[in-house]
């Protein structure tokens, strides 16, 4: 499975390279233009917005079945990055303070 944020408000999606995923608004078709948006899937899914205009002499993108395309959670490919910092964030903002707070009240018993 592949993920793509928002997968079911886009039409066709389309791998342009290991790093870049393409998803169209509308399905490309000969002498239109398509609003589209790369996924940059090494780069924590950060997007960018962009308009492809196909005219008849070029090729339009083969579209992924969706099928193969989720926009489940846990399919994201920086799922161990994002565990880590949760990790992090969970032992700054509740153990190290309770730990504290249970050294401060000992003293006073």
């Amino acid at each position: 499975m592949l993920y793509v944020p928002n997968a079911e408000s886009y039409a066709c999606v389309v791998v342009q390279n290991a790093e870049t995923i393409r998803a169209y608004k509308t399905v490309p078709s000969y002498n239109t233009s398509s609003e589209y948006t790369d996924f940059f899937v090494q780069s924590h899914y950060m997007s960018k917005e962009g308009v492809q205009n196909f005219s008849r002499y070029g090729e339009l993108p083969q579209c992924l079945s969706t099928e193969k395309i989720t926009s489940d959670f846990y399919y994201r490919n920086d799922m161990p990055d994002i565990l880590i910092m949760f990790t992090i964030f969970c032992l700054f903002c509740f153990v190290l303070p309770l730990k504290i707070f249970v050294r401060l009240f000992r003293r006073y018993q």
